[in-house]
C-alpha cells in the first residue's frame, strides 16, 4: 500500500463521522484502494455552504469545526492530489468553486442522492489552467451564469489547459429561464481543455428557456478540446442551436471529438440548427455505435447540423428527426454501416446539394435515395 496524506477538520470527531465509503476513516480523511502517493482525503461532515477558515493552508476546516464542499476546495495547495468524500445530501451553493494548478476528484454517495446545486443563481464550479477536476457518482442542478456575467457557463467553465473528469454524473435542469432583460447565452458545460465522460447523462438542460432566449447547448466544445463521450446520454436537453452538443472551431488545431455507446435523443434547437450536434468549423468528430435519434431544429439539421468538416460515423443510427437528419450549408459526412432513416425534412437535409455521404468501402447497410453520395 503506498502512502496517504491525511489532511482535515481539526476537530477529530466530527471527522471521524464522516461517511468514508467502506473504508476506515482517519482524523478528516480514509484510504483508497490505491491512492496516490501524495493523495490528501478530506471527508465534507456538512452540506452548509461555509469558507474554510485559513484557506490554502490544506486543512478542511471552517469556523464552526466542520468541513464543508467549499473549504475543501478553499485548503487546496498548489501541485497536490486530493479525493473529496461528499455524503449523500444537497448542498446549494452561494458562488462558484474554483480550482487552478492542482487535481481533485469530488467522490458522492450516488449520483440520485448526491447533489450540488447552483440554486437558480450561479454556476457550480470553475475550473483553471493546469487544474483537473474529476467528478464521480452525483447530480449538478440548478446551475445559472452569474448575472454578472464572468463565467459563460451554467454549470461548469473548463479553460485551455485544464481537465474535467465525469463518472455516473447526472447533469439535469441548469439553464433557467431569462430575467428581466437578462437574457442568457451561456452553454450548461463550457470546455476548452481535455474532456472524458463515461456513464454520465446531460438531461433536459435549458427546458425552461423560452423560445426567444439564446440558450446555450448542454455540452459547448471550443477550440483547444479534447473529449471522449463513452456510454452516455444527451437527452431532451434544450438550446437555441445545437442543443446536445455544438464544436466550433476556427483555428488550424482542430478540437476532437470521440463519442462512443452513447445516445443523443430527444433534443431540441429552438432557434436555427443542430437538435443533436452543431459541428462548426474545423473539427475531428467520430461517431461510433450510438444513437441520433429523435431530435428537432427550427431550421436544418435535425439530428446534425454541419457547417465545415463532417464527422465520421461508423454502426450508428442517425433516425426519426425533425427537419433533416443531416443538414448543412455545405459539408459532408463519412458513413459506414450507419442506418439513416425515417428523417422528416429529408435523411441528408432538405437540399441534397449542398450535404454528400462519403460511404466506407466497408459499408453493408443501404444508403436513402434522397442522399447523395460521393
Amino acid at each position: 500500500m503506498k502512502s496517504l496524506v491525511v489532511l482535515g477538520c481539526s476537530v477529530v470527531s466530527a471527522c471521524a463521522s464522516a461517511p468514508t465509503e467502506g473504508h476506515g476513516p482517519s482524523n478528516g480523511g480514509s484510504k483508497g484502494d490505491d491512492p496516490d502517493p501524495e493523495e490528501v482525503v478530506f471527508n465534507v461532515t456538512t452540506t452548509l455552504d461555509l469558507p474554510a477558515k485559513e484557506p490554502g493552508h490544506g486543512t478542511c476546516e471552517t469556523e464552526q469545526s466542520n468541513c464543508s464542499l467549499r473549504a475543501a476546495f478553499e485548503a487546496i495547495e498548489p501541485n497536490r492530489v486530493y479525493k473529496i468524500v461528499l455524503p449523500s445530501g444537497t448542498y446549494n451553493l452561494d458562488s462558484a468553486i474554483s480550482i487552478a494548478g492542482a487535481t481533485a476528484s469530488l467522490i458522492g454517495g450516488g449520483s440520485s442522492s448526491t447533489v450540488v446545486s447552483g440554486q437558480d443563481l450561479v454556476h457550480q464550479f470553475s475550473v483553471g489552467q493546469a487544474g483537473k477536476l474529476v467528478l464521480k457518482h452525483l447530480t449538478l442542478s440548478d446551475g445559472y451564469r452569474d448575472a454578472q456575467g464572468g463565467v459563460f457557463a451554467n454549470t461548469v467553465a473548463a479553460t485551455e489547459g485544464s481537465e474535467l473528469v465525469l463518472d455516473d454524473v447526472i447533469v439535469t435542469a441548469n439553464g433557467k429561464a431569462d430575467r428581466g432583460n437578462f437574457r442568457t447565452t451561456a452553454p450548461t458545460f463550457n470546455v476548452a481543455g481535455k474532456f472524458r465522460m463515461t456513464n454520465s447523462s446531460f438531461l433536459r438542460n435549458g427546458e425552461r428557456q423560452s423560445v426567444t432566449d439564446y440558450c446555450g447547448p448542454a455540452l459547448y466544445l471550443t477550440t483547444g478540446s479534447d473529449a471522449v463521450i463513452v456510454d452516455s446520454e444527451f437527452r431532451e436537453n434544450f438550446a437555441y442551436g445545437g442543443a446536445a452538443i455544438h464544436v466550433l472551431n476556427f483555428q488550424p488545431e482542430a478540437p476532437k471529438l470521440t463519442i462512443e455507446n452513447t445516445d443523443i435523443i430527444g433534443n431540441v434547437a429552438r432557434g436555427t440548427f443542430g437538435g443533436g450536434m452543431h459541428l462548426d468549423g474545423w473539427v475531428l468528430v467520430d461517431i461510433r455505435n450510438s444513437r441520433i435519434e429523435g431530435n428537432r431544429a427550427a431550421q436544418s439539421g435535425g439530428g446534425v447540423f454541419v457547417d465545415g468538416q463532417g464527422p465520421n460515423v461508423f454502426d450508428s443510427s442517425v433516425r426519426f428527426n425533425v427537419n433533416g437528419g443531416f443538414g448543412a450549408p455545405g459539408g459532408n459526412a463519412t458513413v459506414e454501416n450507419t442506418v439513416i432513416s425515417d428523417n422528416a425534412g429529408g435523411n441528408c437535409g432538405n437540399d441534397p446539394l449542398l450535404f454528400y455521404l462519403i460511404v466506407s468501402a466497408n459499408n453493408t447497410v443501404p444508403i436513402p435515395a434522397d442522399c447523395r453520395v460521393l
